[in-house]
């Protein structure tokens, strides 16, 4: 699994081959456990996945949707042009919202309309 280091500073995640420092905007391909790797996305210091934290050019790659923390534990989703069209979701809920596909991500959010 790729991960990205998107914090201000290093970070440190514990691999299956054990600790591994990672720097801000470093990517590292390792190992976690499902335990390792919950942890891990509740810290918000990483990024999961193919995702890699670098500036995106091609209008084509911006996501559908996105999630964004509100504050006081409440996130919301927004469409690719910043209008909020989901709102008071849990840190779990945006989670599991992250990892759906782009079909998923829009079925979801054409449910709760």
């Amino acid at each position: 699994m790729k991960i990205t280091n998107i914090s201000k500073g290093p970070r440190g995640v514990n691999t299956a081959s054990g600790p591994v420092l990672i720097e801000t905007g470093q990517t590292i391909d390792a190992e976690l456990s499902e335990a390792e790797l919950k942890v891990a996305k509740k810290t918000e210091w990483f990024e999961f996945g193919n995702a890699v934290a670098t500036k995106k050019t091609d209008p084509a790659d911006k996501p559908a949707f996105e999630a964004k923390h509100k504050g006081r534990g409440s996130y919301s989703i927004f469409d690719a042009d910043g209008n909020e069209v989901k709102e008071g979701l849990t840190k779990d809920e945006v989670e599991a919202f992250e990892v759906m596909s782009p079909e998923e991500q829009a079925a979801f959010v054409a449910v709760s309309e």
